[in-house]
């Protein structure tokens, strides 16, 4: 995931309270707005997710309209990363502790490291009137749709075939064949979930930049802005403005993320899930 979100500050354990600051500095600068759903976006590495998500985030009516949820992890930070950017890197013992105290509203596990979303990272993005970004895998799905009420648009992105994906993921040359055999086994299940009736809201395949693209912004247009964009839109920019639909935006109640407490789901132990991969990493 990317998040446009970034820490000048670096605490000692990466726990919630991290968000809860940045929350903070932000929320005097917000009046009244409408809280539009957020927008789940799942599919198996090397499907290209994050491409299609940087192209519809490089448009000037999306670039500060969507903002994504920054996840936890336990896993240490790698080249490049930094912390509040790409993940809040924490200790095991935080986040267990956090996990159970109910601050997360999807968890899981891969490969001897936590990942989760917690409330006060979505709840961030939404009080800001923005459309907040949440960039997870199947099992996180799942887990997300057992433990919140926060009515999300789920977006599955497919590969045109396994031979295009194989294809994708040879030419990153980072896999041994073990490590590939084993993706294209987790792609194979991911995809099949992503197909189940009902699972997703929309179903992208990825057979073309432009097209796939579109397709997003077409969901984005007609099942998170089908009753407009926010009124006060003053720090989404002149961009957002001119966007903006005319006639009245119905008030929206502010939702309960709160809901029931997380559930560490730790049915998978490989690291193969696309959970694990840097967010933002652009998907050949």
């Amino acid at each position: 995931m990317v998040d446009s979100t970034t820490t000048t500050e670096t605490p000692s354990n990466g726990s919630v309270n991290d968000v809860n600051e940045a929350s903070a500095k932000t929320s005097s600068k917000v009046l009244h707005e409408a809280e539009p759903n957020p927008l789940v976006i799942c599919g198996p590495s090397g499907s290209g997710k994050s491409t299609i998500l940087k192209a519809v985030m490089s448009q000037p009516k999306f670039k500060d309209l969507l903002a994504f949820s920054v996840s936890h992890t336990t896993r240490k930070p790698r080249p490049g990363e930094v912390h509040g950017r790409e993940y809040y890197f924490s200790d095991r013992d935080s986040m267990l502790a956090e996990i159970k105290a109910g601050k997360f509203i999807e968890s899981a596990e891969f490969s001897g490291n936590l990942y989760g979303t917690s409330k006060d990272s979505v709840q961030k993005c939404k009080s800001q009137g923005k459309i907040c970004v949440l960039d997870i895998d199947a099992q996180g799905v799942r887990s997300l749709k057992k433990v919140s009420n926060l009515s999300p648009v789920y977006v599955f992105v497919k590969p045109p075939s396994m031979t295009s994906l194989e294809d994708r993921l040879r030419s990153r040359k980072t896999e041994t064949e073990e490590s590939l055999a084993k993706r294209l086994h987790a792609a194979k299940e991911e995809i099949a979930f992503g197909e189940e009736q009902g699972a997703f809201d929309a179903l992208i395949v990825n057979d073309g930049l432009d097209s796939a693209v579109k397709h997003l912004v077409d969901v984005i247009e007609t099942k998170i802005l089908k009753d407009g964009v926010p009124e006060n839109v003053s720090d989404c920019g002149d961009a957002i403005k001119d966007s903006i639909p005319k006639g009245d935006v119905e008030e929206e109640e502010e939702e309960d993320i709160g809901g029931k407490k997380a559930k560490l789901d730790s049915a998978s132990e490989t690291s193969d899930s696309s959970r694990d991969s840097t967010p933002g990493a652009v998907e050949r």
